[in-house]
């Protein structure tokens, strides 16, 4: 059972192939951009690994806008416990519970579940993001090839434009990237300033646009693992297995290896990010909010907290030991699997 098959790349093309490009679902790029093929086969490749009845469960999650990161993280945290030679099921029902992941028997013998945590984008970010493509690509119309980036005027807020706020500004940058136009000079707008930043390749304009990826902090983070923790805690104890927690991010959202590190070492830390905003950079930023440092605690049955590095086809899972667990994770002999402290 293929996830991308042609009946259901077909479909896809039929309902959103005529929509501009900020109205189609994440999805239909995975499922129908040429640059994204190879994802796509090691997709389809790994979920033929998977045993029935959760294969079709994961496929169909696979195949649903909403939940495809999801699924696709679950996904590539099993792919990497298969390279270490350990067959997991997806989602079976246990006692009225389904983990994500269960591994019947480990390199010690013992069970490991394995629950997935992806931190996506708020959904105030998912829209502005849309907003802000809307417009880039209106103006990736404009025949002119040019460099813009976008602030409030003095210093205002950046605010996602409306429908309507894009297309008079479209037309306003139009008329005036009609006249020749050097780097520095600026238009104010609808209470946006856009700057010319300087000449591209090809033959139309591109905006830098801004898209917040959100903040992750400590708390959030914490909170995360601990719903997870408190779900399965009792469930790992009658089945007497190992519980992982294996953290993972939307590309754009600010979690990351290091902040999940310093949440485990008792750090009260964060991170955001953002791009082309009121100064114009791309990047991300981290800090710590407090000095004292107080080592995370959980319940013992948890062995492990794991982070899923961002990658196409060849995931790389690190696992965190918990001290306080109640029995040591064992060594998964895997290239795609490694070990570091917190």
């Amino acid at each position: 059972m293929n996830v991308f098959d042609d009946e259901f790349v077909t479909d896809l093309q039929t309902r959103f192939e005529d929509r501009p490009q900020w109205e189609r679902p994440d999805l239909w790029f995975v499922a129908v951009a040429p640059q994204r093929r190879a994802l796509r086969e090691w997709i389809d490749a790994e979920v033929a690994w998977v045993p029935e009845p959760g294969r079709s469960k994961l496929v169909s999650r696979l195949r649903d806008d909403a939940n495809f990161l999801t699924a696709y993280h679950e996904l590539a945290a099993a792919a990497a416990l298969r390279d270490a030679g350990l067959a997991a099921l997806y989602e079976p029902d246990i006692n009225g519970l389904s983990p994500d992941l269960l591994v019947p028997s480990g390199p010690d013998g013992h069970p490991i579940l394995a629950e997935v945590w992806t931190r996506s984008l708020p959904r105030e970010a998912k829209g502005e993001r849309r907003s802000w493509n809307a417009l880039r690509d209106r103006l990736a119309q404009i025949p002119v090839p040019v460099g813009l980036l976008v602030t409030g005027v003095s210093g205002a807020r950046l605010e996602a434009p409306t429908s309507k706020q894009a297309k008079q500004v479209s037309a306003a940058l139009h008329g005036w990237l009609a006249e020749p136009r050097r780097r520095g000079e600026e238009l104010a707008i609808h209470g946006y300033l856009f700057r010319v930043w300087g000449e591209l390749p090809g033959g139309f304009a591109h905006l830098a646009a801004p898209a917040s990826g959100g903040v992750v902090d400590s708390d959030i983070t914490m909170q995360a693992i601990s719903e997870k923790v408190k779900r399965y805690a009792a469930l790992a104890r009658e089945l007497d297995a190992h519980l992982m927690v294996v953290a993972a991010s939307d590309p754009s959202a600010p979690l990351d290896l290091e902040l999940l590190r310093a949440v485990l070492a008792g750090r009260q830390s964060f991170a955001f990010s953002f791009s082309a905003g009121s100064s114009g950079l791309l990047g991300q930023w981290s800090g710590r909010m407090l000095s004292s440092e107080t080592p995370a605690t959980f319940d013992p049955a948890l062995s492990a907290v794991g982070w899923l590095a961002p990658g196409v086809g060849d995931p790389l899972l690190t696992l965190l030991p918990m001290s306080s667990a109640g029995r040591a994770l064992p060594n998964f002999e895997s290239a795609r699997i490694t070990y570091v402290s917190h």
